[in-house]
């Protein structure tokens, strides 16, 4: 029987461990176009979670960011596959979600074929009922448009949106949806100045997290 309230994913830094492949792409790309430059790890950081070109637009002007966005793609879809991880306890939730026939949903400011293709690595597309990209909005996080279409789509009015980033957290509450962050993130600190209504170590412990909202209900 259909759930009545949407588990929504961010991606990165949530399912999928991309960080690794982050700071490949954006050194290659830096290696190209700004060679003489250094990235430092907190540069790194403040790469995860923003789109490509706002974090590109810091370092150079619109013509140049178009071409540094191109060289970033196809390096981080070449590499792909050898450089991303599942963060634990993944899969059994989604199985676990869907059994209990909880809608679910991805939210990324990523482009659709990155997207696509690191779930198909770990075979979870089939998993989602909603994934909208970033070319699927005309806003990206930390603006609920993405949200807000995906419940759309699953046609359910309640949520918990799931993210590793501050931005996640503050689309959700945009969204006027339950919002839960991960303690496995590298950008803790901000995550819980954003006060997001729950933590989790593990993506298991959303099974608690629903349960607890649905007593509420």
């Amino acid at each position: 029987m259909k759930k009545d309230i949407a588990v929504l994913f961010d991606l990165d830094g949530t399912l999928l461990d991309t960080a690794p492949l982050i700071k490949e792409s954006f050194n290659y790309t830096f290696s190209i176009l700004k060679p003489d430059y250094v990235l430092s790890e907190e540069e790194h950081i403040s790469f995860l979670g923003p789109s490509l070109r706002v974090s590109f637009l810091k370092y150079f002007d619109e013509q140049t960011t178009e071409k540094a966005v191109e060289i970033y793609r196809e390096h981080n879809l070449k590499y792909m596959k050898e450089y991303i991880r599942l963060f634990p306890t993944v899969k059994e939730t989604l199985e676990w979600l869907n059994y209990e026939g909880y809608p679910l949903g991805i939210i990324s400011t990523k482009y659709s074929t990155p997207v696509y293709y690191g779930l198909d690595i770990f075979n979870l597309r089939d998993y989602f009922d909603a994934i909208v990209c970033g070319e699927d909005v005309s806003k990206v996080k930390p603006d609920p448009e993405g949200i807000l279409k995906a419940l759309g789509h699953l046609q359910v009015t309640k949520g918990i949106y799931i993210g590793d980033n501050q931005s996640d957290i503050e689309a959700g509450k945009h969204a006027d949806i339950v919002t839960v962050g991960v303690t496995y993130t590298s950008k803790l600190e901000a995550l819980l100045a954003s006060n997001p209504d729950y933590m989790i170590d593990q993506l298991i412990e959303l099974k608690s997290v629903l349960k607890k909202e649905e007593d509420k209900c």
